[in-house]
C-alpha cells in the first residue's frame, strides 16, 4: 500500500515502540519488559533514560506530499553590516514611539532556511533512523496493515539505510551491501581522541610507548572535535564542504549519541560544524 504523508512529514512503521534492551552508562545491559516502561518524572536514575529506549528506527511507508517553506529550520546570519536585511532608517525612526511594545520587533526582516531547502532523498521502503522523540502518542496515526504507524517530521530524520546491488567482475555474481545516507542536513561523526591514543580493549583507551608500556589512560575524547564518517548534503544552493574523513570542530551541545546499524555516532547538523582542520 502506498501512502501520502502530510507536507514536511514521513510515515514510518516500527516493529516495536521500544528497544528490547538498554545499555547503561556503566556498561550494564538491562533487558526490558513492559513493566519497566515509565516516564522520566517517575524515575530518578541517571543510568536509565526511558526516552532513550524508544525505538529510533523504522520503515518508510509514506512520503511527504512536498517539502515547503512553512517549517523554519535555521535563521540566515546576514553578518554585520547587513545591507538590505533591515528596514530603512526613516521607517525605524517612525517606530521609536513603539519601542516598549511588541511592534518594535517588526523593525527587522529575518530570512530563514526552511524545509523546502532540503533535498528530498527518502524512498518508500527505506530503513530510516530518527530522533527518539518521534515514537510518541502525539505522532501515532494508527495501524496500517497491522503495524503501528507514526508521523515523522522530515527535519528529524537522521539517515536512511538502503540496500545497494551491483554485479561483481569478473565472476558476474550479484553482490549487495547496506549504504548509510544522512538526510535533512545531518552528519554522522565519530569522536576524535588525542593523537596516539589506542583502543586497549574492554572500553579502555590509552597511549602505549614503543616498549609496550601504557604511559597514559584516557577516558574522554577531545571536546567538540570529531571525524566525519558519513556526510549528508547541504541545503539547496550551498556548496558541499564536508566529506567523510574530515576532522571537524563543532558547536557546544550540538551532538548527541545515536546507535546506527550497531555503531554509535555523534549526530549533528551540517550548520553546527564551524571548522575543519588537519
Amino acid at each position: 500500500m502506498s501512502l501520502k504523508a502530510p507536507q514536511n512529514n514521513l510515515f514510518v512503521q516500527v516493529e516495536s515502540e521500544y528497544n528490547d534492551e538498554y545499555t547503561t552508562k556503566d556498561g550494564k545491559k538491562i533487558y526490558l519488559t513492559t513493566d519497566q516502561f515509565t516516564s522520566d518524572d517517575e524515575l530518578d536514575n541517571s543510568n536509565y533514560k526511558p526516552t532513550m529506549i524508544r525505538r529510533h528506527y523504522g520503515t518508510v511507508v509514506g512520503l511527504p506530499i512536498k517539502l515547503t517553506e512553512d517549517i523554519k529550520i535555521i535563521q540566515i546570519d546576514p553578518g554585520l553590516p547587513a545591507p538590505g536585511a533591515y528596514l530603512p532608517n526613516e521607517q525605524v525612526d517612525k517606530m521609536n514611539k513603539y519601542v516598549d511594545s511588541w511592534a518594535c520587533l517588526n523593525s527587522f526582516v529575518y530570512q530563514w532556511k526552511t524545509c523546502a531547502d532540503f533535498e528530498m532523498e527518502v524512498e518508500e521502503g527505506d530503513k530510516v533512523y530518527f530522533h527518539h522523540n518521534t515514537i510518541t502518542e502525539d505522532n501515532e496515526v494508527g495501524e496500517v496493515e497491522g503495524k503501528k504507524t507514526f508521523r515523522l517530521e522530515y527535519q528529524n530524520a537522521i539517515c536512511v539505510v538502503r540496500t545497494k546491488k551491483a554485479i561483481a567482475a569478473p565472476s558476474g555474481r550479484e553482490v549487495s551491501w547496506e549504504e548509510i545516507i544522512p538526510i535533512a542536513g545531518h552528519i554522522l561523526v565519530e569522536p576524535l581522541w588525542q593523537d596516539g591514543v589506542e583502543d586497549l580493549g574492554n572500553g579502555i583507551k590509552g597511549i602505549v610507548t614503543k616498549s609496550g608500556i601504557i604511559s597514559e589512560l584516557h577516558e574522554k575524547p577531545e571536546p567538540l572535535r570529531g571525524n566525519i564518517v558519513f556526510a549528508g548534503k547541504p541545503m539547496k544552493g550551498e556548496d558541499q564542504e564536508l566529506f567523510p574523513g574530515d576532522k571537524i570542530i563543532y558547536l557546544p551541545h550540538s551532538d548527541y549519541n545515536v546507535e546506527i546499524e550497531g555503531k554509535t555516532y555523534y549526530v549533528m547538523k551540517y550548520w553546527e560544524i564551524i571548522a575543519k582542520f588537519d
